[in-house]
């Protein structure tokens, strides 16, 4: 704790600007960055196809679509919730 009040000064002025955002309807919203949608579409995405690709190669057909199949769902599940 800080004496002098900052730390409630602060802590008020947080409230404060929640309480308006509450008031007025705007909630948080969060968006994720242009590097993290390049490395997410461009690098992993392919990725967990092209080992979905090499395990058709390995364990067959259907054993190698699921697997891919899996990896995309799992990640992009991951980064929704």
């Amino acid at each position: 704790m800080v004496k002098g009040g900052i730390d409630e000064a602060l802590n008020a002025n947080f409230l404060i600007a929640a309480a308006d955002s509450v008031q007025q309807r705007m909630t948080p919203n969060y968006s994720s960055g242009i590097l993290s949608i390049v490395v997410t579409w461009g690098i992993l995405t392919p990725l967990w196809l092209f080992l979905g690709i090499a395990a058709i190669a390995e364990l067959g057909a259907l054993e190698g679509i699921a697997i891919g199949f899996c990896l995309v769902f799992i990640h992009q599940a991951s980064l929704k919730f």
